[in-house]
């Protein structure tokens, strides 16, 4: 679809350009946007690949884990947090994150907060102001 393409591409700009930097909201609107037109693996994919810069980025934050939470289904939802975790960049802060996400019930996904995650993921959001 055409409104995925222009999100998938403005998304992609904003990574390769040095002087715009993306906020929370880039990121929430682009899973909105990949929530309401696309569906299955194609959801997914895009999904994670915008979890994977938004937490690089330190723009991990509540508008994401939100919009996340109602974009994906509980297994998707956890696979996709065990799929960063892994790659996460502190030994010490993947391992409290992973065991933490391996405990839970699928359905406790849903009520974790964005301050259960590694503080690396919300790293950037300082840096805004």
């Amino acid at each position: 679809q055409k409104a995925v393409r222009i999100a998938t591409e403005t998304l992609l700009q904003i990574q390769k350009t040095e002087h715009v930097l993306p906020d929370p909201y880039t990121f929430n609107f682009f899973i909105k946007v990949c929530d309401r037109l696309t569906s299955g693996k194609e959801k997914f994919k895009l999904i994670h690949v915008a979890f994977r810069y938004c937490i690089e980025a330190g723009q991990f934050s509540v508008p994401v884990w939100s919009m996340m939470r109602n974009s994906l289904t509980p297994d998707e939802l956890k696979k996709m947090l065990d799929m960063n975790l892994k790659h996460s960049n502190s030994q010490q802060q993947q391992h409290r994150g992973q065991n933490r996400i391996e405990r839970l019930k699928l359905s406790d996904l849903h009520t974790m907060k964005v301050s259960d995650f590694p503080k690396e993921w919300s790293s950037g959001l300082d840096r805004r102001k």
